[in-house]
């Protein structure tokens, strides 16, 4: 029998939600003894040296901006070049650029979406309505994700899975002593952080307009972001208009994050537009209290004073009082992050997750996990 060969189309092969988490499927599949590839639509990045030593093959199409009919056909030759059996994409440019192709090359094709917020101008949920008529299933990664593809976009629930996004509990796991070194901060000193694409959806304007107020209660307190991206000279530019240069730690692109999360205080989320953010998951894994704005499925995972606290997004001082307050009140902000520790374990398992999307590449899952 031939060794399915499942190809990952992701926007880039660098760090961002999506992409860890194909990085996840991939570096799984071949440790169960499948033929795994990833490949950047837009562009390589710092995730392929990386995959390429786990044994997994990597490409990067380097599509230009704008519609480019002809990466239509490089994809079609790919695909059959590579021999590939399995398409799996990520996200709705990726799967409009690979669908066609795809089947013309005889491949299965599945398709995940990661949020719903790209989906609501009409045009994008006619493309994916279009689109997934060439997809064998359609994965959302969260309840609210799911529904959406159903209520909105029309797909037949019978084409869509549920398979919610996972932590590996075991790497991202609560403090244990030395993490402030890694982050460059002394101890005792109170940290805020955040991880992510520094991108306009994660909304780290508000972020830096709510920890202005906090340091009106915790003047020696830390705002440590993680990640890069296309806003990061107008974050700069934030910075030096609010005079937080001695305050704020940009550490960039980061492979460590696991290392990182636990010299966290309060992990905060600002996002204005989001799915089920791997991050939020990490931290949570990590024991840390969160703070998150009310989007996408943040609010549910969490529960206002269950495992974080809520609080409207674009709003810096609701989002100010939210951490100040876990700040202060270190044995709530305990509780809340041993709660979140406890819901990773039970709910959101990486094993599982990566489980169920091997599964679906290899024909023999009925469904998505929808426990």
């Amino acid at each position: 029998m031939t060794t399915p060969h499942v190809m990952q189309v992701v926007y880039a092969l660098a760090p961002g939600g999506s992409e860890m988490l194909a990085s996840a499927i991939a570096n799984a599949g071949v440790a169960q003894g499948l033929r795994m590839s990833m490949c950047g639509l837009h562009r390589g990045g710092a995730l392929a040296p990386l995959l390429r030593a786990r044994g997994v093959t990597t490409h990067a199409i380097e599509r230009a901006d704008g519609f480019q009919p002809g990466t239509l056909a490089r994809m079609y030759r790919l695909f059959r070049r590579e021999r590939a059996t399995v398409v799996l994409t990520h996200h709705l440019g990726q799967l409009l650029y690979s669908a066609p192709g795809a089947r013309l090359a005889g491949c299965r094709l599945i398709h995940v979406e990661h949020e719903h917020f790209t989906l609501l101008p009409p045009k994008a949920r006619r493309q994916l309505r279009l689109a997934a008529r060439l997809a064998e299933r359609v994965v959302g990664v969260a309840d609210e994700v799911v529904d959406f593809l159903m209520r909105e976009v029309g797909l037949p629930p019978a084409k869509i899975a549920l398979i919610r996004n996972g932590v590996d509990a075991a790497r991202f796991a609560p403090p244990t002593g030395g993490e402030r070194a890694a982050l460059g901060v002394p101890a005792g000193v109170p940290v805020v952080g955040t991880v992510g694409r520094l991108d306009p959806a994660k909304d780290h304007a508000t972020l830096l307009a709510a920890f202005r107020r906090v340091l009106e209660t915790a003047p020696e307190a830390r705002l440590v972001i993680v990640g890069e991206g296309e806003m990061r000279p107008e974050i700069e530019a934030f910075i030096t208009l609010y005079g937080l240069q001695h305050r704020v730690v940009l550490l960039g692109e980061r492979f460590d994050v696991a290392a990182l999360l636990p010299g966290f205080d309060v992990f905060v989320l600002s996002s204005i537009n989001e799915g089920l953010s791997l991050a939020l998951l990490e931290a949570m894994a990590c024991a840390r209290p969160v703070v998150v704005t009310d989007v996408g499925a943040a609010a549910a995972v969490v529960g206002d004073g269950r495992a974080g606290l809520v609080v409207a997004p674009k709003d810096p001082e609701a989002l100010a009082a939210a951490v100040t307050r876990l700040l202060r009140d270190r044995a709530a902000a305990a509780r809340l992050g041993s709660t979140g520790r406890r819901l990773i374990e039970e709910r959101y398992a990486l094993r599982e997750t990566v489980g169920a999307y091997l599964a679906l590449c290899r024909g023999t899952a009925r469904g998505g996990r929808r426990s």
